[in-house]
């Protein structure tokens, strides 16, 4: 069976396309990941002081620029995980 020429750069194009796609993907997961404290009081359903006596306890990890301060989601879910009763 042979391959013709226009389906193989037709081929090369469609798996181009895929890559382009993907790695896009992964750049808006990264990004949708990372949240400010905000997000993170309303993810959490905590108060501002509760969110700071965790991280002051280090039960919930964050990253500090100057004042701007962040938290991954995956960061925060492990604390829910960590601390759920009823396991």
């Amino acid at each position: 069976m042979a391959i013709e020429t226009d389906e193989l750069v037709n081929l090369k194009n469609d798996i181009q396309d895929l890559k382009g796609i993907v790695l896009n993907l992964k750049v808006q997961d990264v990004y949708s990941e990372v949240m400010t404290t905000e997000q993170a009081l309303k993810y959490l359903k905590v108060s501002i002081r509760t969110l700071q006596i965790l991280r002051d306890t280090g039960k919930v990890k964050f990253s500090q620029d100057g004042k701007m301060i962040r938290y991954r989601k995956a960061d925060l879910d492990a604390y829910l995980a960590e601390y759920r009763v009823g396991r």
